[in-house]
C-alpha cells in the first residue's frame, strides 16, 4: 500500500520512526526482557543436567565396589560350568577316536593275525589304511605276550621328539599279563602346537574272552582353548589346561593358591581340565556391569529429569517467557497498527474494512474521494447495497461471496457506483483478517480505479473486432471475402454431415461497364449485385464476395439443388435490369454454376469446385446462364484432373514433341522456313492437338514449361539438319509475352550454333494489342539486335492498328487464315488480303499467308503479292524425317530472295 503514498507522507512517515515513537520504547522493553527470560532458562537447563550427570557418576562407582565378591562367585561358577562343558567335548572326542580303533581291532583280519592264523600282513594293513588316512596316526599290533609282530616305522622305538616314551608303550603292552587283561588304557600328551594332543590308547585283541594280544594306536586330536596337558609347558591364569588327578591335587601348592582352581574330569581317562582363576577378567566384569547398571540408570534417571526440567520450565520459567513475548507482540501490533493506520491514511487505494456481519467498520480518505460517501454515510452499511447497481456482473459478485465464505482472499475486477450514481471499474481485493483466536471476525477490501484502463482495453476490443470485421469481410459490399468464405466453408459445410448446396455467380460483361463507364460505376454495380443477393437469399443463406466480380452463395440446411436453381433465376433476372449511376446505364447479365452434394456425386468439402466447373460450362454456353453440376460435368472434371496430373507427367518425360510446317517462297516454291508447331505424344491416347490440352496447362500455368521443351527440340532439330547439309534458312517458335520478357530465352538459344538458320518469333496480333509497355518493346529490340527475327501472326484479325504495327516494325506478318481461305469465292476478302499486302510493303515488311490449301489459292496469293505461303497445299506438319525429305525435294531459298537469286539449293550445296 505504500505505493500510493505521498513523497511527503513517505518523509512524515520515516521521521517519525527515526525520532522512536512509544511504540518503539515498548517494543524495546519487552525484547529486553524476553531476553533475560532466555538466559534465566538456560542456567536452569545446565543445572538439572549437571546434577544429572553427578547423580549417575555416584551410582557408577558404588556399583563397581559393592558387587566385587559377588563378581569373584560369579566368575568362578561360570567358569565351573565352562571348564565342565569343555571337558566333556574333550572326553567326545577321545570316546570318538576310541570307538573308531575299537571298531577297527574287531576285524576279523587282525584277530587271525594277532592269533597266528593268517600272517598277511596286506591284510591287516588294509584294515588299518582307515587309520593311516588321518592325521599323526602310528600303530602296532602285539601278541599274547607283548611283543610287537607288527608297527608303523619308528613306532615303540625310543625316540627323543615323541609324544611317548618307548617304556610307555610297553608299560601299556605289560597289561596284557596283568590280572586285568581285558582292560583299555588312555594316555594323553600335549604338542608343541597349541590346541593339539597325543593320544596313546591301548585296545586288547581277544577270542572268547581271553586277550591274544593288543592294538596300539597313537593319534593327534584337536582339544580347542586347551594350552597345554600335564604341566610341562609353562601357561598363564587365562589358559586351559589338561592335568592328571596328581597335577590336580598338587598345584595349589606348587601355585600358591589359596584355594583349588576351577576343574572338570575328562570322563574315566584320570584327567581333568583346569582353569585358574582370572583376576584381569573379573575386573573386566566388574566394569562390565558397571556400564549395564549405567546404562538402564541413564535412561531411568533421564526421565525423571526430563520431568524436571519440562515441570520447572512450565512452572517457573514458561509464565515469565509468555508474559515477555505477550508483551513483545503486543507492543509490535500496536506498531504496526499505527503504521498501517498511516499508510492507510496516506494510501491512494480505497480501504474499507468489515465485521463478520460485512458491516463497514473503518474507511480511509480515498474511499470518499472515490465513490463519494463519507463516514457517516459509510460505517454500517453492506458494501454490496452501498456501491454494486445493474451493470455490475452477478457472477463476479458470486465468486466474491464464495470466496468470503470460505475465508480466502479474492481479487476481482467489476464495476461499482458513485454517491451520485456515475458507474466506474475498480481492481477489488478482499483478504479476511484473523483474531488472537484465529478466527476470521473482519475483511479488509483495496479497491483501485481502473476505470481508464477498462476503456482502454474495451477500444482495443472494439478496434480488434472491427480489423476482424475488415479482414473477413469485403470492404466495398460488405460481404464476407474470400477468407471468409473458405473459413466457413471448411469449419461449417465441410463438416455438415447433411446434404448441402453451393451456388457460384460470375457477373457477364462487368469489365465493359468499367471500361466504359469508369471503375466507380463498376463499384456501384458491384454494391447493387450485393444488395440483390441479399435480399434474395434466406436467413439460413450465405453470400460472400470471392473475387472481383465472383460471388458463392451458401444455401442453408435442407435446401437443395432445386432451391439453388431456382435462386439463380431469380437473381439473374433481378441483375439484367438496368442500373443507373449518374445518369448513365448500366447492363450486366451473370451466369451461375449451382453444385450440390445431394445424392452422393460429391461431398460437402468439393462443393466450391463443382460449381466453379458448373460456373465454367454456363460462361462456354453462351453466358447468362444456371448450369447444375451434373454426372457428365463431373466426368468432364474428371478427366481435366486426370489430364493434368498427365501433363505434368509429360513435362517430367519430354512428351511434348515438335512438328514442323513448311514456309514456301510464293514464286519459287522452294522452302524458305517452318513454324514450329507443338504436339503431345502421350503414352496413351496418341498424338494430342495443342487444343485438347493448352488450356488446361495455361490454367495449370504449365504452359511456359511445354514451350520451353519444344523450344530446345526445334532448336535442335534445326542443328542436326544443318549437320546432315540441309539446314533450314529460318525457323519460327509462337511466342507470348512472357517469353519475349524471359531472360532464359537467348540462354538456351545459345545452347545449340545455328550458322545458316535464322530464328524468328511469331507474336499474335492479340500480344501486339495488349502489350505496348516500354519493357516489352524494349525485350523486342532487344531480340531483334541479337539476331532473331520479329514476326506477327494472325494480322488481321481485327485487333491490331497501323500504329501499333509502326512501332513494333517486325520483319513480317502472317496473314490470319480465316482472311485467306475465302479468297477464292470472295472478291471482297481479295481486296482487303490486297490492301493488307500494300500495307507490308509500304512498311517493308514479308508478308506471309497461312491457311493454303489449293493450288487456286496459291496462285492468288502469288498474284496478290505474298512473299511466303504456308499451307496443307505444300505439306501438312511433318516430323523432322520429313521436312529433311522435302527440303531435299523442293531445295531453300532465303526469305525475301526472288527466284532468280535462289540463296542456295539443297541440291547443289549447303546455303550460304
Amino acid at each position: 500500500m505504500t505505493a500510493g503514498m505521498s513523497a511527503d507522507g513517505r518523509r512524515r512517515f520515516a521521521s517519525r520512526g527515526r525520532r522512536g515513537d512509544p511504540a518503539s520504547g515498548r517494543i524495546a522493553a519487552a525484547r529486553s526482557r524476553l531476553a533475560d527470560g532466555k538466559i534465566l532458562g538456560k542456567r536452569f537447563t545446565w543445572v538439572v543436567a549437571a546434577g544429572y550427570v553427578a547423580a549417575i557418576l555416584v551410582v557408577g562407582f558404588g556399583v563397581r565396589f559393592s558387587a566385587q565378591p559377588f563378581l569373584d562367585q560369579m566368575q568362578r561358577e561360570a567358569m565351573t560350568e565352562r571348564a565342565a562343558a569343555r571337558a566333556r567335548d574333550i572326553d567326545d572326542r577321545i570316546a570318538e577316536v576310541v570307538d573308531t580303533i575299537r571298531h577297527l581291532k574287531s576285524d576279523d583280519a587282525i584277530s587271525r593275525f594277532v592269533m597266528g592264523f593268517d600272517r598277511a600282513a596286506f591284510k591287516v594293513e588294509d584294515v588299518l589304511a582307515e587309520l593311516d588316512g588321518q592325521k599323526h596316526v602310528r600303530h602296532a599290533i602285539l601278541d599274547y605276550k607283548g611283543t610287537p609282530i607288527l608297527r608303523s616305522p619308528g613306532f615303540m622305538l625310543r625316540e627323543s621328539k615323541a609324544a611317548f616314551a618307548a617304556n610307555e608303550f610297553y608299560s601299556a603292552a605289560r597289561l596284557l599279563s596283568t590280572a586285568n587283561p581285558l582292560a583299555e588304557a588312555v594316555r594323553l600328551r600335549m604338542s608343541d602346537v597349541d590346541g593339539l594332543a597325543h593320544i596313546l590308547v591301548v585296545l586288547p585283541v581277544t577270542s572268547r574272552g581271553l586277550a591274544e594280544g593288543a592294538l596300539i594306536v597313537e593319534r593327534v586330536i584337536e582339544l580347542p582353548s586347551v594350552a597345554a596337558v600335564g604341566l610341562t609347558r609353562p601357561f598363564s591364569d587365562s589358559d586351559w589346561v589338561v592335568m592328571s588327578t596328581f597335577q590336580l591335587s598338587m598345584i595349589g601348592q606348587w601355585r600358591g593358591l589359596e584355594a583349588q582352581p576351577v576343574h572338570a574330569p575328562i570322563g574315566d581317562t584320570g584327567y581333568a581340565l583346569v582353569r585358574l582363576a582370572n583376576h584381569e577378567e573379573i575386573a573386566t566384569l566388574g566394569w562390565d556391569l558397571v556400564q549395564s547398571v549405567l546404562f538402564v540408570v541413564v535412561w531411568g534417571m533421564a526421565l525423571p529429569f526430563l520431568g524436571m526440567v519440562i515441570f520447572g520450565r512450565g512452572v517457573i520459567l514458561k509464565p515469565y517467557e509468555a508474559l515477555a513475548a505477550s508483551r513483545q507482540k503486543l507492543a509490535r501490533s500496536q506498531k504496526e497498527v499505527a503504521e498501517l493506520a498511516q499508510i492507510a491514511t496516506m494510501t491512494h487505494e480505497a480501504i474499507l474494512v468489515t465485521d463478520r456481519d460485512r458491516r463497514i467498520i473503518w474507511i480511509n480518505p480515498p474511499f470518499t474521494v472515490l465513490s463519494g460517501y463519507d463516514e457517516d454515510e459509510a460505517l454500517g452499511q453492506h458494501p454490496g447495497r452501498l456501491l454494486q447497481g445493474p451493470e455490475t456482473d452477478p457472477a463476479t459478485i458470486a465468486r466474491l461471496r464464495a470466496a468470503i465464505e470460505a475465508g480466502r482472499p479474492i481479487r476481482e475486477d467489476l464495476v461499482n457506483y458513485r454517491r451520485d450514481g456515475r458507474p466506474y471499474w475498480v481492481s477489488l481485493s478482499i483478504s479476511p483478517l484473523s483474531g488472537e483466536d484465529g478466527v476470521v471476525d473482519r475483511y479488509v477490501a483495496i479497491s483501485s480505479d481502473i476505470t481508464h484502463k477498462k476503456l482502454a482495453e474495451r477500444r482495443l476490443e472494439d478496434a480488434r473486432r472491427e480489423t476482424e470485421h475488415h479482414a473477413l469481410h469485403d470492404a466495398l459490399t460488405g460481404l464476407p471475402n474470400r477468407r471468409s468464405v473458405d473459413a466457413m466453408l471448411e469449419a461449417e459445410i465441410g463438416s455438415d454431415p447433411g446434404a448441402r448446396t453451393l451456388v457460384r455467380v460470375d457477373l457477364d460483361h462487368f469489365k465493359a461497364v468499367n471500361d466504359t463507364h469508369g471503375h466507380a460505376a463498376g463499384d456501384h454495380v458491384l454494391k447493387h449485385v450485393s444488395d440483390v443477393l441479399q435480399a434474395e437469399i434466406d436467413e439460413t443463406d450465405f453470400a460472400g464476395r470471392i473475387g472481383g466480380d465472383e460471388f458463392v452463395i451458401a444455401l442453408g440446411p435442407g435446401r437443395n439443388a432445386d432451391d439453388g436453381v431456382a435462386l439463380a433465376e431469380r437473381l439473374q433476372a433481378a441483375i439484367r435490369k438496368d442500373v443507373v449511376f449518374e445518369g448513365k446505364t448500366c447492363r450486366v447479365g451473370a451466369s451461375f454454376g449451382v453444385a450440390s452434394s445431394e445424392g452422393g456425386l460429391i461431398t460437402n468439402r468439393q462443393l466450391l469446385v463443382a460449381a466453379d466447373a458448373a460456373l465454367y460450362e454456363a460462361k462456354e454456353h453462351g453466358r447468362s446462364q444456371t448450369i447444375l453440376y451434373t454426372p457428365e460435368i463431373h466426368a468432364g472434371v474428371q478427366d481435366k484432373r486426370r489430364l493434368s496430373v498427365e501433363i505434368e507427367r509429360g513435362i517430367e518425360n519430354e512428351e511434348f514433341v515438335p512438328l514442323f510446317q513448311p514456309q514456301v517462297d510464293a514464286v519459287t516454291e522452294r522452302v524458305v522456313g517452318a513454324e514450329v508447331l507443338m504436339r503431345w505424344q502421350h503414352p496413351e491416347r496418341g498424338v494430342l492437338t495443342p487444343d485438347q490440352f493448352l488450356p488446361m496447362a495455361t490454367r495449370l500455368a504449365l504452359l511456359p514449361e511445354i514451350d520451353r521443351i519444344i523450344y530446345r527440340q526445334g532448336l535442335r532439330a534445326a542443328a542436326e539438319m544443318e549437320r546432315v547439309g540441309h539446314g533450314l534458312p529460318k525457323i519460327s517458335f509462337n511466342v507470348g509475352s512472357a517469353q519475349i520478357e524471359d531472360p532464359g530465352l537467348i540462354s538456351v538459344s545459345d545452347l545449340y550454333e545455328l550458322e545458316s538458320t535464322t530464328v524468328a518469333f511469331e507474336i499474335l496480333e492479340s500480344v501486339l494489342v495488349e502489350e505496348q509497355s516500354s519493357n516489352f518493346r524494349f525485350q523486342v529490340d532487344r531480340l531483334r539486335d541479337r539476331g532473331y527475327r520479329i514476326e506477327v501472326d494472325d494480322f488481321g484479325s481485327g485487333h491490331a492498328s497501323v500504329v501499333g504495327l509502326m512501332q513494333l516494325n517486325p520483319d513480317a506478318m502472317k496473314i490470319d487464315q480465316r482472311l485467306i481461305i475465302p479468297i477464292i469465292s470472295s472478291a471482297r476478302t481479295r481486296d482487303l488480303v490486297r490492301h493488307i499486302v500494300g500495307i507490308g510493303r509500304s512498311f517493308g515488311i514479308s508478308v506471309t499467308a497461312e491457311g493454303v490449301e489449293t493450288a487456286e489459292h496459291a496462285v492468288i496469293l502469288r498474284e496478290l503479292g505474298c512473299n511466303t505461303l504456308q499451307g496443307f497445299h505444300y505439306a501438312r506438319p511433318l516430323n523432322v524425317v520429313e521436312l529433311l525429305d522435302m527440303v531435299e525435294e523442293r531445295g531453300t531459298i532465303r526469305p525475301g530472295a526472288t527466284g532468280d537469286d535462289p540463296v542456295a539449293d539443297n541440291r547443289a550445296g549447303r546455303p550460304g
